[in-house]
């Protein structure tokens, strides 16, 4: 042997060293802490952080200027350049709908609306056809307040609000009052704009947390009582997953970080990682009960053997999961990033409590109480024996049908799309969507040669890509300097001043200095202020800008900045749709790796990589044709799926080495496994399933669609992991065991006594 070989074994030796050591430190915790009469100290810590994150927590999603991106990101600061040099800001939208927009009482009305609107703390200013043109009348002839405040059947004029602050949960609340109190018979009132929309969402998305939060967690210990029939479990389960989520949403505000619009998502999916662990350590728990019973050794005993069976699925789950989040960190959506960083936190909590909790409650139960499920041993016959054939061939045909489904997938859904179809909200901003647009695009535009402005030439062309913007079918209400110009000479005395002569007029105070708004000092950049139209939108939002910026160009101009919501959110969901893809590549790379540490046989890798594969194929395929919109929110459903499929892989292949010797065999050897896995896989998708479940029923589609969406996966993961895996793992060893078929005897999950010290290597 070379010397270089040797130093190869003897680091090879050290690290196998320091992980049994670590692993023995570990189990020496737990067991030190499995102390029944610490439970009733775990349970009231559980109620202790509850009472201190929902009294003294924010979990309101922040709403401001860095709603999608954060401030440092190019994304966001070319749109806070254009509002720099343009001095815009955000807007609201109310429009006042009417059978007659021209008569006195309703003239009236949107007098009386705009003088109180002006007074609410946060408006700058209102325009309004009582407060902006010179005469109301003269709105409907006007090309800037025709443009800005008439919809074009004439039905309904537009109220604009603009806004001094970004604290929208302080004024869209206000705003409101103010609508709610002037709506009358024949003054239909509606509200839009991306204050509006954004503090919806977080309305939604916070009462949603805790309506079906509260009615899922109720749903969960229903179910954890029919499974188990054990009041210590319920209190047990209920005090780790609780702790687990309550910890990590804490993490936030004692790091500093500000609750992001995932933040409500990110303890329903650490909720659900820790009961997982707790799945698998009580399935643990009974598999060492029935072994240790015949041998007539103490539930200390069982603890042990049921910790160290557990502890190497668990492990590597945890690490794949934690390297997973991780990587959403590379996504420059702030919400995402956010999200990374406290799943990522969550991961590794969630393990720590799963053990360093639950254990106490169970041994506060007699180990004989666990020598079966009584919940779901009628399942026995269908998931825990059988070759299911069947499912391998449906699972082969469903994966090769799933495959065009990924390019039907939405990643780009219709802002609208957050709220339902039919309700008064979504029908107001439908409403105002199809008769001006709904969605800021600002498009700063320059000179292709340099030259200024401000020259007749240059007017000429600036109304000639006003008219090709406007022609656009996904392009509502645009707003111009060469608009604002037409406006500025309709007077007989403009004749007596240039262009230039009227832009300065147009900069001084009394004009509300509004020529600043779109044109900068020198003249060589003017900016074209559009609302988007998102109804009927067919163009993924980034093909619509590149149609809009091939018209400027065509023109003879530059676009030097192009920014607003509607670009950041075509850029959004394009991050979301890499996310998901390199998200994936990273999982496949890092699942390989993992499986092949775990399993030291490269068929059973193999083996495992494909199944793996099949659950995101599947779960994303069956989402792209049934054209379910794959939003900011119900995206991270896709994570939780994955979590759970790879935590039930990771476990069954444990045991299987576990049982086996690490020489894996026949089938038989692969039955015997599946007898002490599918326990725990059958009752974490049942639980978690008919939990999540709920969430269909939200009045809010994106906790609908992220609802079904866990539901769907959790399904798949589970006839992945219970019934394909075993028949391709089996198949691949080949029935004459080529890779070794010692230690597969035995029929009731308790054989295998032999290499029961666990490790996590």
């Amino acid at each position: 042997m070379t010397i270089r070989n040797r130093r190869f074994l003897n680091r090879q030796s050290s690290i196998r060293l320091t992980c049994a050591a670590s692993n023995t430190m570990f189990l020496s915790l737990v067991i030190a802490l499995a102390q029944p009469r610490l439970r009733w100290l775990y349970l009231g810590l559980a109620v202790a952080l509850g009472v201190i994150v929902i009294g003294f927590v924010d979990l309101a999603p922040e709403v401001g200027s860095d709603f999608f991106f954060s401030t440092d990101d190019p994304k966001l600061q070319a749109d806070a350049k254009i509002d720099k040099m343009f001095a815009s800001g955000p807007q609201i939208i109310v429009s006042a709908e009417s059978p007659n927009t021209q008569s006195a009482a309703y003239i009236e009305r949107i007098g009386r609306l705009s003088t109180a609107l002006t007074k609410v703390k946060g408006v700058s200013e209102v325009r309004s056809i009582t407060s902006g043109p010179s005469k109301p009348e003269d709105a409907w002839k006007s090309p800037l307040w025709t443009r800005l405040l008439i919809s074009p059947d004439h039905k309904a004029t537009n109220l604009v609000i603009q806004l001094n602050t970004d604290d929208y949960d302080q004024v869209v609340p206000l705003v409101e009052s103010v609508v709610i109190k002037h709506r009358a018979p024949g003054f239909n009132l509606a509200i839009s704009g991306v204050p509006f929309v954004s503090e919806q969402i977080s309305r939604n998305l916070l009462q949603d947390l805790k309506t079906f939060g509260l009615a899922a967690l109720i749903v969960f210990s229903v179910l954890i009582i029919v499974v188990f029939r054990s009041l210590q479990v319920l209190l047990g389960a209920l005090s780790a997953c609780a702790i687990a989520a309550f910890l990590t949403l804490l993490a936030g505000p004692i790091t500093g970080r500000e609750p992001g619009l995932l933040t409500p998502n990110v303890s329903t999916i650490i909720f659900v990682l820790t009961l997982s662990h707790i799945m698998f350590l009580a399935a643990n728990w009974t598999n060492a009960a029935r072994q240790e019973a015949q041998q007539g050794r103490g539930d200390s005993d069982v603890l042990r053997s049921a910790i160290q069976w557990t502890i190497p699925g668990s492990f590597w789950s945890m690490a794949a999961n934690l390297l997973g989040f991780l990587t959403l960190l590379l996504v420059a959506a702030k919400p995402i990033r956010q999200f990374g960083i406290s799943c990522s936190i969550g991961a590794v909590i969630a393990f720590a409590t799963a053990y360093l909790v639950f254990p106490s409650f169970l041994r506060a139960v007699s180990v004989h109480h666990f020598e079966q499920w009584p919940g779901l041993e009628r399942l026995a016959g269908i998931l825990g024996s059988g070759r299911h054939t069947w499912a391998l061939i449906a699972g082969g045909v469903f994966a090769v049908a799933a495959i065009p489904g990924l390019w039907r997938l939405n990643t780009d859904p219709s802002l609208l799309e957050y709220f339902r179809s039919g309700s008064e909200l979504r029908t107001g901003l439908d409403r105002i969507d199809r008769t001006g647009g709904s969605v800021p695009l600002k498009i700063a535009v320059a000179d292709s040669e340099g030259r200024p402005l401000n020259s007749d030439e240059a007017y000429k062309r600036l109304w000639e890509l006003q008219k090709a913007l406007e022609q656009d079918r996904d392009v509502g209400a645009v707003i111009s300097l060469p608009v604002l110009l037409a406006e500025a000479r309709r007077p007989a005395f403009s004749l007596l001043f240039s262009l230039e002569g009227l832009l300065k007029q147009m900069e001084k105070p009394e004009y509300g200095r509004i020529a600043s708004s779109f044109v900068t000092q020198d003249r060589r950049m003017s900016l074209f202020f559009i609302r988007m139209k998102e109804s009927g939108r067919q163009d993924a939002r980034e093909h619509v800008v590149e149609r809009l910026d091939s018209k400027v160009r065509r023109l003879g101009f530059v676009p030097v900045h192009i920014g607003g919501l509607y670009r950041l959110q075509g850029q959004l969901s394009n991050l979301i749709a890499r996310s998901l893809l390199e998200g994936l590549v990273f999982l496949f790379i890092l699942f390989s790796v993992i499986s092949a540490v775990i399993s030291r046989s490269a068929k059973v890798t193999l083996a495992m990589i494909a199944c793996f594969s099949l659950i995101p194929l599947l779960v994303l395929g069956i989402i792209g044709y049934l054209r379910m919109s794959v939003d900011l929110i119900s995206a991270p459903a896709a994570n939780v799926a994955l979590g759970i499929g790879i935590d039930g892989m990771f476990h069954f292949v444990v045991q299987a080495r576990r049982i086996s010797k690490g020489k894996f065999g026949e089938w038989s050897l692969w039955q015997n496994a599946r007898e002490l896995v599918w326990r725990p896989v059958t009752a974490s998708t049942l639980i978690i399933s008919l939990g999540f479940g709920l969430f269909g029923f939200s009045q809010f589609p994106p906790t609908q669609r992220f609802g079904l969406a866990v539901v769907g996966g959790m399904l798949v993961s589970a006839i992945v992991v219970l019934l394909i895996f075993p028949r391709v793992a089996a198949w691949l060893i080949g029935g004459s065991g080529t890779e070794g078929t010692e230690g597969t005897e035995g029929t009731e999950g308790t054989q295998g006594t032999q290499g029961t010290q666990g490790t996590w290597y």
